[in-house]
C-alpha cells in the first residue's frame, strides 16, 4: 500500500484516511488521531497512521464503522477487535 511507504520511517507521525477507493480524504498529525477518528465521516474506511495501534484506537475505530487500522506497531491488546481489521508494518 503506497500510504504506509510514504510514512513509515520517515518520523512525520502523520495519520492519512481513505475511502472506499483508497483516495486520501484527510491528512491528521498522530497527536491527535483520537480526535479525529471520533469525528470522522461515515467515508472513512481505513486509517493508516506512524503510531502505536492501541485498544482506545481500535475500540473508537470500531465504533465508527471503520474497516481497517495500520499501524506501525500493535500494543498489547485487552480483547480483538470484532469488526476493524488491525495491520502493523514495523
Amino acid at each position: 500500500m503506497s500510504f504506509v511507504k510514504e510514512i513509515d520511517g520517515k518520523e512525520k507521525q502523520e495519520g492519512i484516511f481513505l475511502n472506499e477507493k483508497k483516495k486520501r480524504v484527510k491528512k491528521v498529525p498522530v497527536i491527535s488521531i483520537f480526535d479525529e477518528i471520533k469525528k470522522a465521516k461515515s467515508s472513512v474506511i481505513t486509517v493508516v497512521f506512524d503510531g502505536i495501534i492501541t485498544q482506545r484506537l481500535i475500540d473508537v475505530c470500531e465504533e465508527k464503522n471503520i474497516g481497517t487500522l495500520i499501524g506501525a506497531r500493535i500494543a498489547e491488546l485487552e480483547k480483538s477487535p470484532n469488526k476493524t481489521k488491525i495491520f502493523s508494518f514495523a
